[in-house]
Order: structure tokens, then sequence, then C-alpha cells
């Protein structure tokens, strides 16, 4: 039977380390499907570390006060974030790893279609 290979790719954010609280990367790559937990590549995976890394590590410029806005909209409603030094670096991705496994496909045991 043949196998293939599924790659994941896990993040720790910086206000994480020193637990063991990891994030599945493909959860919030704005790139990949709603659900998705794996990539079907190595290369995909490394592709959505790069993202990921520019998102959230990204370096910002802060006023005198040392904060920095963002303005944010949904649904017609808006709001502007405003966000410290301190917040930002808690938020960077301090670790990462990509796992690789090997799977079968699903074997059908029982199957039945209408016409």
């Amino acid at each position: 039977m043949e196998r293939i290979k599924q790659y994941r790719l896990m993040i720790q954010f910086a206000h994480n380390v020193g637990s063991d609280r990891w994030h599945i990367g493909a959860r919030l790559d704005p790139e990949a499907k709603p659900m998705q937990n794996h990539y079907e590549s190595e290369a995909a995976a490394r592709a959505a570390l790069g993202r990921l890394l520019q998102r959230f590590n990204r370096d910002y410029s802060y006023g005198a006060d040392g904060t920095r806005r963002e303005h944010m909209s949904c649904g017609g409603l808006g709001a502007d974030l405003v966000i410290d030094r301190k917040s930002d670096s808690e938020r960077r991705i301090a670790n990462w790893s990509i796992q690789v496994r090997e799977v079968t496909p699903w074997q059908i045991i029982e199957k039945n279609e209408r016409e």
C-alpha cells in the first residue's frame, strides 16, 4: 500500500516559551484552508513558516509613548488598537518545528451508492 507524507508546522510564541503550548501553523496561515492541520510537502510547510514569521515577527515603529496603532474593521465597524512593545514581543514566534509522518490512504470497508 502506498504511503504519503504529511508535514505539520508547529509554532510557539514567546509568551509560551517554557510551557508545552504549541500552535498548529496551518491554523494561523492565511493561505491555508479552514481547519487545515498539515501540508502536502516540506516546501509548502517551509513557505508557510516564512509567511508566519513575516506576519508575527515584523519590526514595528513606535511613537514617543512606546505604542503603535493598528486599525481594524469588521462588518462595517472600525476600531483602533493601541499596542505596546511588550505585547508585540510576547506575540513573536520564538520556536518552531516541522514534523513529518507517513500515512496510508483510506480503505473502503463498506460502501452504499444509490442510483
